[in-house]
């Protein structure tokens, strides 16, 4: 399966358990990765009143690093910051 798509399932998959525990999706869009590829972030609002994120607002993304490593990001972070993390992320 090709890596982006596989990506973009785990994400999917991500958001929907996140809606089962009654996170709202409140927003997509994308970041480029170290290699400048795009990668899928998906803003959720949280359910839950006492998550410890501001506004209850967090990210989620998930990315091929190289051909045997994913990274999951979930990031109650700004956008812009989110973007930082998810351009300067690489393995060696």
């Amino acid at each position: 399966m090709n890596p982006d798509a596989l990506s973009e399932l785990f994400l999917i998959g991500g958001v929907e358990a996140a809606k089962e525990n009654g996170d709202t999706e409140i927003g997509k869009w994308m970041a480029a990765d170290s290699r400048g590829r795009n990668v899928s972030v998906t803003t959720m609002s949280s359910g839950d009143e006492d998550a410890q994120m501001p506004h209850g607002v967090y990210n989620i993304s998930i990315w091929n690093l190289d051909s045997t490593t994913y990274a999951l990001l979930v990031s109650s972070l700004d956008e812009d910051n989110t973007t930082q993390i998810i351009k300067t992320l690489t393995v060696s």
